[in-house]
């Protein structure tokens, strides 16, 4: 059975559910089990109660089911998954969907506003939860909603550890999302929701004071919520926001989503990447017993529940670097070399392909373009982008409509495809195009050109003066300047990698392997290109000004 034959089987399962028998049936136990762990087993031997510490301060209570209990909600859990559609506002809890689609749709934003719930768990009460299955889409006879209820509640609360918690809390939120993505769309901003975290952001050069404002109260300036805002969240859908955890940040600001910063892309902070380090430092110099022990005196202290099993230090040193090159991506030089060390400090924990030539990848994205006219031909490079597509410059494609464009990769010049312009803009020269017959890749990420400083690191890559077999170069090397182009006086940067023939419409890459610009100009071949001052690059900020330009800009 397939997963969609799997879950199309379940939600017609749940939909016939009748009484407390059919949901037994349903979870797979008998009405006897189903019976005791629900009405007849002492509170002590349903639930294992405990605090730990929040990072902000304070404590958090949670309520852990024991196995018997357990159980039955990680087989509800399962069952509701399958029934369960989650908006596309919703981030947490939800299959194939993390922190990180949460913050990229927040990245680059002029404004960003985060609002925290009040006691979201807490405040999911039984009976809020009972009415919710009685309700449309799910619609379940009241003596199902009572036993779905009880197997998911707690003291008249959802509680904080049991495995149904998070797809309860997404589907009663379902309403509120749906009437936040209305609000958000009428007044231009972008809305996610992940948990009990809430997230706008918005283009406009103003944030609607209807959703939030920052007003300054006894020389005090702090957020506050906006009267439609607080209107959708607390009087139609029954939460509380938490007025200490408002925040709404702007592009000169620190912007943070879900952990991440976004003022350029979504990043982890830097005091992760030096906990990291610093872990690997202490794991080579002090050994793995050592670096454990130092670390687990803090970790433990704060966030972790009492007589739990302490993780081991390497897996935890192996799940940040993860971490990391999920957030950053695989190419990333820093998840790169902290990946390197880790292999060399335990190397059945990282498999060599994971290592091994790591400009690969950025040299599998990219393509050799060829043009042919009438008595002329020429070559040069196209790469695939996050957001954009294929991407190259606009001088590569050739003078005449007329002219005959086709693509391959490094690894098969025999097989060619035919390209199709789709944006071209001769002033900015740059193009984007379609690859016909080619599904999209995964594609490099786009970087920041505006911070890059005279002596910053980056990487040139692409297929200079190509010839059938070579595999294409990542050139090191430095920013040198800035100039504007001597006719259009567009803005280049200067680096000081030698762009020849060839490289032109390959990407230029920061130390992160991000792209912030596209190769434009240099020499003809190797010795002219050591004699050139002028190896220009165009900004990769241009590419969204030739998404308004389209085909033609000559």
């Amino acid at each position: 059975m397939t997963d969609v034959e799997h879950r199309e089987d379940t939600g017609a399962r749940f939909s016939a559910l009748k009484d407390a028998r059919d949901v037994a049936s349903l979870l797979d136990v008998s009405y006897e089990y189903l019976r005791h762990h629900l009405y007849r087993a002492p509170a002590g031997e349903r639930y294992t109660l405990f605090t730990i510490r929040k990072k902000s301060g304070g404590v958090r209570e949670i309520m852990a089911p024991r196995r018997p209990l357990k159980l039955l909600q990680h087989r509800l859990a399962k069952v509701l998954e399958c029934v369960y559609e989650p908006k596309s506002s919703t981030h947490g809890f939800t299959r194939k969907r993390n922190v990180l689609t949460n913050a990229h749709i927040h990245a680059r934003r002029k404004h960003v506003l985060n609002i925290d719930l009040l006691d979201f768990f807490p405040s999911i009460n039984f009976g809020r939860v009972r009415g919710m299955f009685m309700a449309n889409p799910y619609r379940c006879p009241p003596e199902v909603a009572t036993v779905l209820a009880q197997i998911c509640s707690h003291n008249n609360q959802l509680p904080q550890g049991a495995p149904t918690s998070p797809v309860i809390s997404n589907m009663l939120c379902a309403r509120m999302d749906r009437h936040l993505q209305e609000v958000a769309k009428q007044y231009r901003c972008a809305y996610t929701r992940y948990a009990d975290d809430l997230t706008f952001s918005t283009y406009l050069d103003e944030f609607p004071p209807e959703l939030a404002s920052m007003q300054t109260e006894h020389g005090v300036d702090r957020c506050v919520p906006g009267r439609t805002l607080v209107n959708i969240v607390t009087k139609r859908n029954g939460f509380r926001i938490n007025e200490s955890k408002v925040r709404l940040q702007n592009n000169k600001q620190r912007q943070e989503v879900t952990g991440l910063t976004t003022n350029k892309f979504p990043n982890v902070q830097r005091a992760y990447v030096r906990v990291v380090r610093a872990m690997l430092h202490n794991w080579k110099k002090h050994g793995l017993e050592a670096a454990q022990r130092q670390y687990l005196s803090k970790y433990n202290k704060q966030h972790r529940p009492p007589e739990s099993v302490q993780p081991l230090f390497r897996y935890m040193v192996k799940g940040k670097i993860e971490y990391l090159g999920m957030v950053r991506g695989k190419d990333d030089a820093i998840y790169q070399r902290f990946l390197k060390r880790l292999r060399e400090l335990a190397p059945d924990l990282v498999k060599a392909s994971s290592v091994d030539d790591p400009y690969a990848k950025i040299l599998d994205r990219l393509w050799v373009l060829e043009t042919e006219e009438i008595g002329k031909c020429s070559q040069g490079t196209a790469f695939y982008i996050q957001d954009y597509g294929f991407v190259t410059c606009a001088h590569v494609l050739g003078e005449s409509e007329l002219a005959i464009i086709t693509a391959h990769t490094r690894h098969d010049a025999s097989q060619k495809y035919r390209v199709k312009v789709t944006a071209k803009d001769d002033q900015i020269d740059l193009a984007r195009l379609e690859v016909i017959g080619v599904t999209p890749q995964v594609g490099l990420k786009v970087g920041a050109s505006e911070s890059l400083q005279i002596g910053d690191a980056i990487k040139l890559a692409g297929f200079p003066n190509h010839h059938i077999d070579d595999t294409g170069i990542v050139a090191s090397g430095t920013v040198i300047g800035r100039r504007n182009a001597p006719v259009t006086r567009e803005p280049r940067i200067l680096i000081s990698a030698n762009i020849i023939a060839g490289n032109s419409g390959g990407p230029v890459l920061d130390s992160n392997n991000r792209v912030i610009g596209v190769a434009v100009r240099g020499g003809a071949n190797e010795e002219e290109s050591r004699n050139t001052e002028f190896h220009g690059v165009v900004p990769i900020e241009a590419l969204g000004r030739l998404v308004v330009a389209g085909v033609g800009g000559n």
